[in-house]
């Protein structure tokens, strides 16, 4: 009798988890509210079919935390432009003032597709596998980071790795 009780828990426990992933998938909000507004402040808004074609809501189109301090005082999101094309930006937030080694643009423009965020903190780092975000032509210096703490965006084995640097964004990707 036990194992009969167990064996229909855990199929309604498999079928109450598939609802909740479909009506998260098909969700059109994809910003905490707090992040709407900084949004249409930079003529944008956010990503409503991020999460179509994924198979949860795993890696947002949103990340806190980027700049030093608490978490909740720094964000970074992906947002589009109110035309059907894919016009995208990366929006840095900060609630405080941006310390000056972050002190980039807080829009980075973007043709890429927009993927789940996170911080990426990084040791020995060569910039020379990085290029310009503004002119990919200009040389990046052949140096070793000792310490990196940059913008991930990554899903399905593509990433990009922004990093700011002396007021540039820099840009590696990979396949």
């Amino acid at each position: 009798m036990r194992k009969i009780v167990y064996t229909v828990m855990v199929c309604v426990l498999v079928i109450c988890s598939s609802n909740n992933d479909a009506s998260a998938n098909n969700s059109r909000e994809t910003l905490p509210g707090e992040l709407i507004p900084i949004a249409k402040k930079h003529k944008c808004e956010q990503v409503h079919d991020f999460y179509k074609n994924r198979p949860g809501k795993v890696n947002p189109p949103y990340v806190y935390g980027y700049l030093p301090g608490n978490k909740e005082d720094s964000a970074v999101f992906w947002c589009k432009l109110s035309n059907d094309n894919w016009n995208g930006k990366l929006i840095l937030y900060s609630k405080k003032e941006i310390p000056e080694k972050y002190n980039c643009p807080e829009i980075i423009d973007s043709n890429d597709t927009p993927r789940g965020l996170t911080i990426y903190r990084g040791e020995y780092v060569e910039l020379k596998h990085f290029i310009y975000m503004k002119d990919y032509k200009k040389d990046v210096p052949d140096i070793l980071l000792d310490k990196m703490v940059g913008i991930l965006s990554s899903y399905d084995g593509v990433e990009s790795l922004y990093y700011c640097y002396k007021g540039d964004w820099l840009v590696r990707e990979r396949h």
